[in-house]
Protein backbone atom coordinates (compact mmCIF):
# COMPACT_ATOMS: atom_id res chain seq x y z
CA UNK A 1 0.00 0.00 0.00
CA UNK A 2 1.39 3.81 -0.56
CA UNK A 3 0.18 6.61 0.81
CA UNK A 4 0.87 10.21 -0.27
CA UNK A 5 -0.17 13.15 1.99
CA UNK A 6 -0.51 16.87 1.22
CA UNK A 7 -0.68 18.60 4.03
CA UNK A 8 0.94 22.10 5.57
CA UNK A 9 2.49 23.34 1.67
CA UNK A 10 4.66 19.80 1.78
CA UNK A 11 3.89 16.07 -0.20
CA UNK A 12 4.91 13.04 2.15
CA UNK A 13 4.88 9.42 1.17
CA UNK A 14 5.28 6.69 2.94
CA UNK A 15 4.68 2.55 1.69
CA UNK A 16 3.63 -0.54 3.49
CA UNK A 17 3.27 -4.26 2.57
CA UNK A 18 2.32 -7.21 4.94
CA UNK A 19 1.64 -4.78 7.71
CA UNK A 20 5.44 -3.78 7.68
CA UNK A 21 6.63 -0.03 6.58
CA UNK A 22 8.89 -0.17 3.48
CA UNK A 23 8.98 3.23 2.80
CA UNK A 24 9.48 5.76 6.13
CA UNK A 25 7.73 8.88 6.00
CA UNK A 26 9.60 11.25 3.53
CA UNK A 27 8.93 14.67 1.90
CA UNK A 28 8.87 14.22 -1.75
CA UNK A 29 7.54 17.86 -2.67
CA UNK A 30 5.68 20.97 -2.23
CA UNK A 31 1.77 21.11 -3.01
CA UNK A 32 -0.88 23.93 -2.51
CA UNK A 33 -3.23 21.74 -2.27
CA UNK A 34 -4.23 18.98 0.84
CA UNK A 35 -5.49 15.37 0.63
CA UNK A 36 -4.58 12.20 1.28
CA UNK A 37 -3.79 9.51 -1.41
CA UNK A 38 -4.03 5.40 -1.18
CA UNK A 39 -3.50 2.98 -3.93
CA UNK A 40 -4.09 -0.27 -2.12
CA UNK A 41 -3.68 -3.73 -3.84
CA UNK A 42 -5.17 -6.79 -1.55
CA UNK A 43 -2.45 -9.45 -0.64
CA UNK A 44 -3.39 -12.93 -0.96
CA UNK A 45 -1.04 -14.22 1.80
CA UNK A 46 -3.21 -11.66 3.98
CA UNK A 47 -6.63 -11.49 2.86
CA UNK A 48 -8.90 -14.81 1.76
CA UNK A 49 -10.89 -12.41 -0.94
CA UNK A 50 -8.68 -10.41 -2.84
CA UNK A 51 -11.12 -9.32 -5.85
CA UNK A 52 -13.12 -6.48 -4.45
CA UNK A 53 -16.93 -5.23 -5.70
CA UNK A 54 -16.38 -2.09 -7.55
CA UNK A 55 -20.14 -1.17 -6.44
CA UNK A 56 -19.81 -2.08 -3.13
CA UNK A 57 -16.93 0.37 -2.37
CA UNK A 58 -18.45 3.03 -4.52
CA UNK A 59 -21.73 2.78 -2.24
CA UNK A 60 -19.40 2.81 1.12
CA UNK A 61 -17.39 5.59 0.11
CA UNK A 62 -20.20 7.51 -1.10
CA UNK A 63 -21.84 7.26 2.42
CA UNK A 64 -18.72 8.43 3.54
CA UNK A 65 -18.71 11.67 1.41
CA UNK A 66 -22.54 12.37 2.89
CA UNK A 67 -20.99 11.99 6.38
CA UNK A 68 -17.93 13.95 5.81
CA UNK A 69 -19.47 17.15 3.95
CA UNK A 70 -16.81 18.79 1.72
CA UNK A 71 -14.29 16.41 0.97
CA UNK A 72 -13.87 15.14 -2.45
CA UNK A 73 -13.23 11.07 -2.54
CA UNK A 74 -12.39 9.43 -5.47
CA UNK A 75 -12.85 5.91 -5.94
CA UNK A 76 -10.34 4.14 -8.95
CA UNK A 77 -10.33 0.46 -10.30
CA UNK A 78 -7.29 0.06 -12.58
CA UNK A 79 -7.86 -4.44 -12.58
CA UNK A 80 -9.70 -4.46 -16.36
CA UNK A 81 -8.68 -2.76 -19.91
CA UNK A 82 -11.28 0.20 -19.07
CA UNK A 83 -10.17 1.85 -15.98
CA UNK A 84 -13.30 2.66 -13.91
CA UNK A 85 -13.84 5.59 -11.80
CA UNK A 86 -16.21 7.57 -9.63
CA UNK A 87 -16.03 11.09 -7.33
CA UNK A 88 -18.25 11.66 -4.71
CA UNK A 89 -18.24 15.40 -3.30
CA UNK A 90 -21.34 16.68 -1.17
CA UNK A 91 -21.25 20.05 0.15
CA UNK A 92 -24.62 19.70 1.71
CA UNK A 93 -23.80 16.48 4.13
CA UNK A 94 -26.52 14.18 5.49
CA UNK A 95 -28.60 16.81 3.38
CA UNK A 96 -27.42 16.08 0.61
CA UNK A 97 -27.89 12.00 1.39
CA UNK A 98 -31.76 12.90 1.98
CA UNK A 99 -32.22 14.62 -1.19
CA UNK A 100 -30.43 11.65 -2.67
CA UNK A 101 -32.60 8.97 -1.36
CA UNK A 102 -35.73 10.78 -2.52
CA UNK A 103 -33.89 11.82 -6.23
CA UNK A 104 -36.80 9.64 -7.60
CA UNK A 105 -39.72 10.68 -5.60
CA UNK A 106 -41.92 13.95 -5.43
CA UNK A 107 -41.54 15.75 -1.98
CA UNK A 108 -43.39 17.59 -0.06
CA UNK A 109 -40.51 20.22 1.44
CA UNK A 110 -38.39 21.39 -1.20
CA UNK A 111 -35.37 21.33 0.48
CA UNK A 112 -34.54 18.78 3.68
CA UNK A 113 -35.41 19.58 7.33
CA UNK A 114 -31.86 20.17 9.15
CA UNK A 115 -30.71 20.56 12.70
CA UNK A 116 -27.11 19.97 13.95
CA UNK A 117 -25.81 20.18 17.51
CA UNK A 118 -22.65 19.66 19.50
CA UNK A 119 -22.24 18.38 23.05
CA UNK A 120 -19.17 16.79 25.02
CA UNK A 121 -17.49 16.80 21.80
CA UNK A 122 -19.81 14.90 20.06
CA UNK A 123 -21.46 16.56 16.82
CA UNK A 124 -25.75 15.14 15.98
CA UNK A 125 -26.55 15.86 12.60
CA UNK A 126 -30.30 15.03 11.27
CA UNK A 127 -31.84 15.85 8.15
CA UNK A 128 -35.30 14.52 7.32
CA UNK A 129 -37.61 15.31 3.84
CA UNK A 130 -41.26 14.30 3.36
CA UNK A 131 -42.45 12.58 -0.24
CA UNK A 132 -45.52 11.92 -1.79
CA UNK A 133 -45.74 8.56 -0.20
CA UNK A 134 -47.78 7.81 2.31
CA UNK A 135 -45.51 4.95 3.81
CA UNK A 136 -42.26 6.76 3.55
CA UNK A 137 -40.34 9.52 5.00
CA UNK A 138 -36.50 9.85 4.25
CA UNK A 139 -34.46 10.78 7.07
CA UNK A 140 -30.83 10.49 8.20
CA UNK A 141 -28.84 10.81 11.40
CA UNK A 142 -24.84 11.12 11.83
CA UNK A 143 -23.28 11.17 14.63
CA UNK A 144 -19.82 11.90 15.15
CA UNK A 145 -17.96 11.63 18.24
CA UNK A 146 -14.41 14.03 17.49
CA UNK A 147 -12.04 12.09 19.60
CA UNK A 148 -12.33 9.01 18.08
CA UNK A 149 -13.26 10.31 14.67
CA UNK A 150 -15.53 8.15 14.52
CA UNK A 151 -19.21 8.55 12.57
CA UNK A 152 -22.39 6.41 11.89
CA UNK A 153 -24.78 7.21 9.17
CA UNK A 154 -28.66 5.98 9.47
CA UNK A 155 -31.55 5.75 7.24
CA UNK A 156 -35.29 5.16 8.27
CA UNK A 157 -37.47 4.57 6.11
CA UNK A 158 -41.02 4.53 8.06
CA UNK A 159 -44.16 6.06 8.90
CA UNK A 160 -43.17 9.88 9.63
CA UNK A 161 -44.34 9.60 13.37
CA UNK A 162 -42.06 6.75 14.27
CA UNK A 163 -39.08 8.02 11.95
CA UNK A 164 -38.88 11.18 14.08
CA UNK A 165 -39.79 9.41 17.25
CA UNK A 166 -36.72 7.28 16.26
CA UNK A 167 -34.39 9.65 15.33
CA UNK A 168 -35.22 12.24 18.32
CA UNK A 169 -34.40 9.21 20.62
CA UNK A 170 -31.38 8.51 19.37
CA UNK A 171 -29.56 12.03 19.47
Amino acid sequence: MDVEVRRDGKIFAISFSRGVTTTKLHEIGTSDTTGTRVHFVPDPEIFTVTTYSFDTLKHRLRELAFLNHGITITLTDERGAEVRSETFHFDGGIRSFVSHLNRKKETINEEPIYFNGVKDDTVVEIAMQYNDSYQEISTALSITSTPRRAARISRASRSPSRARRTTLRAA
